[in-house]
């Protein structure tokens, strides 16, 4: 309702990434979180840190919300 919509939504599980907590989020940007996690944040870990990342922290995905002081959708409603 109110313009929120999430076309191909999945939960994403704290198991199937590195996130704190699971989350809904649109079926390509699922898909682009874990290439970006794989191809950019954990070859930038093992070359700077020697380890690899174990936790992304996120403070949330999904929310039917307006942007703060505006009265346009947050990307966070569309997931």
């Amino acid at each position: 309702s109110g313009g929120c919509n999430v076309e191909n939504p999945v939960k994403v599980s704290a198991a199937a990434m590195t996130w704190n907590q699971p989350g809904v989020i649109s079926c390509p940007l699922a898909q682009a979180m874990v290439r970006f996690e794989n191809e950019i944040v954990q070859q930038a870990a093992w070359r700077n840190l020697g380890q690899p990342v174990v936790r992304v922290y996120h403070f949330g995905t999904y929310s039917c919300r307006n942007q703060r002081n505006r009265s346009r959708l947050s990307m966070h409603a569309k997931g």
